[in-house]
């Protein structure tokens, strides 16, 4: 008998001596599979800080990447960029490698405040983008300023049917403020996007870009208008 052989008649004697022995290991085996089937089913739902909610919303998967040294994905907006203050500033954004030859369209909107207003609300509405170094970066307060917004970009209207930079401002609860980078092939008309006042549009236009996602809470305005200290 050869020792493969000998082995396997070993084990087949354990198992029928020891018969719970069959039943633990299957059991582990059940076990097993249902705590890598979790963990699988918790990374995809948290990776990148993106609900299944905005995931819905998106139209693409996060893949390029965007932040903000104003506040970190995830987290709350800081008050002097929303309407609590009087400045209206919209927050820097950067992050975003890019060549001169790519071309941009930032989109920042609340999906929450369909329950509210009916619309997905664009706050803020930027096209034709452009990158003049290995970054793309747009700083604070460029909303309104043709020499701080990047090369070539056009700021269309808001959900409120005002051109640029529409600070948050929730009328009933926290509201989660999507910021959205998406690399489009060409150059746009401003007459291509600008009957366009719910954000869901928007998105169904750039179904199949590339696009960066930030993620940013602000509370419930309690005063509106105050000065920064």
């Amino acid at each position: 008998m050869g020792e493969e052989q000998y082995l396997l008649g070993q084990s087949q004697r354990t198992f029928n001596k020891y018969p719970n022995y069959k039943k633990l290991i299957t059991s582990s085996n059940i076990t097993l599979c249902i705590l890598l089937c979790f963990f699988l089913v918790v990374f995809r739902n948290t990776a990148g800080f993106v609900s299944p909610v905005y995931r819905k919303n998106s139209g693409t998967s996060a893949a390029l990447l965007l932040d903000s040294p104003s506040f970190q994905n995830g987290t709350r907006i800081p008050k002097k960029y929303g309407c609590d203050y009087c400045e209206q500033a919209a927050s820097s954004l950067q992050g975003v490698s890019c060549r001169a030859d790519n071309t941009f369209v930032l989109l920042v909107h609340d999906p929450d405040a369909i329950s509210v207003t009916g619309l997905d609300f664009i706050h803020w509405f930027v096209i034709n983008i452009s990158c003049t170094a290995d970054t793309l970066k747009v700083p604070e307060n460029a909303s309104g300023s043709p020499l701080l917004l990047p090369q070539g970009s056009i700021e269309l209207s808001n959900s409120n049917n005002k051109t640029g930079y529409h600070a948050p401002c929730p009328p009933d609860r926290d509201h989660t403020y999507l910021f959205r980078i998406c690399l489009v092939k060409n150059m746009s008309n401003r007459n291509d996007w600008s009957t366009l006042y719910d954000a869901r549009d928007v998105v169904r236009r750039l179904e199949g870009s590339l696009c960066g996602f930030l993620l940013g809470i602000y509370p419930r305005a309690s005063e509106h208008c105050k000065q920064a200290s």
